[in-house]
This record gives structure tokens, C-alpha cells and sequence, in this order.
């Protein structure tokens, strides 16, 4: 019978770490990241798998990492939308028809109420963009953008009702 050295566990050990760490990040927050990026530094080098240096790397790591579960309040998510509208509106111009986009609104504000989406900061606001590109998309914060071409693939208020709700 084969003896198990250190260096056959190794491998055994470290494929339960990351399925234990895997398990446990999908089912825990933002500061259990950053302690397993700890413990796992520690672990590695405990185990002479790891450097000091590779330990803090990986615990500079886990933090970044853990920024980006952050949640984001409705007031950033509002201003990150006017950011990314801002960038659209450099592409595509806003289409000049008061009726149209009045009736888009229309539309758009009767889904939105009846949604189970919660309210947006700012709202929802609906444009036509001034485009024969056949695209609708919506940016954070309840800004929802629809081409002409879009609008005229809609054969009646239901298509128009479906791309809507789509983008809400």
C-alpha cells in the first residue's frame, strides 16, 4: 500500500478549498470574500503552496473583488443611466415627433405602473431615437430607448406594449 506524502494531499486539499470556497461565495456577502481571500492566503502558506507575497496578493484580490457585490443606491443607479444616455444620445439623436414620443410615453408609463418592478429614482422615461437601426434598449435607472425602425416593426399598440415591457 502507497504511503500519501504531502505532496499527494496537496492536490487533494486544494481542490476542496476551492469547491468549499466556491460554495460558500455563492451563498455568502461581500465580507465572507474577503476573509476566505485571508484564510486561503493563510492556508497557502501554512502549506508551502504559497509565498508571503502571493498570500497578500491574493488577499488584495479577494478585497477588490468583493467591491464589485457592492450594492449601488437608485440615486447612483439614476446617474449612471443619464451617463450612459448621455453616450447614446452622441450616436443616436432624438427624433422630433412631439405625438409619437407622447404616445411612446404613454404606453410606456402604463407598463411601468402595472409592472412588478419596483419604481425607479428618477422614474421611467421613454425616447424614439432617430434611427431606421431596428433596436430598443434601456440603460440603468428606467431610461428605455426605442428606434424608429423598432417602432416601425410594431404592427399595432401590442407589439409596442411587448418591446416595452421587455426593456422595463
Amino acid at each position: 500500500m502507497r504511503r500519501w506524502t504531502r505532496s499527494r494531499w496537496l492536490p487533494v486539499v486544494g481542490v476542496l478549498l476551492v469547491a468549499s470556497c466556491a460554495t460558500l461565495i455563492s451563498l455568502s456577502g461581500c465580507k465572507t470574500i474577503e476573509s476566505l481571500g485571508e484564510v486561503g492566503g493563510a492556508v497557502g502558506q501554512a502549506t508551502g503552496v504559497m509565498t508571503e507575497e502571493q498570500a497578500k496578493s491574493l488577499g488584495r484580490a479577494s478585497k477588490a473583488v468583493a467591491k464589485t457585490f457592492a450594492d449601488i443606491t437608485p440615486e447612483q443607479e439614476y446617474y449612471i443611466g443619464r451617463a450612459v444616455a448621455a453616450t447614446v444620445l452622441k450616436t443616436y439623436k432624438p427624433y422630433q415627433n412631439k405625438k409619437a414620443t407622447r404616445y411612446l410615453n404613454l404606453v410606456g408609463q402604463t407598463l411601468a405602473a402595472a409592472s412588478d418592478k419596483p419604481e425607479t429614482y428618477g422614474g421611467y422615461h421613454f425616447m424614439i431615437m432617430d434611427s431606421d437601426e431596428i433596436n430598443a434598449f434601456s440603460a440603468p435607472g428606467g431610461l428605455i430607448f426605442v428606434s424608429r425602425g423598432m417602432l416601425r416593426l410594431c404592427e399595432n399598440e401590442d407589439d409596442l406594449a411587448a418591446v416595452l415591457a421587455h426593456e422595463i
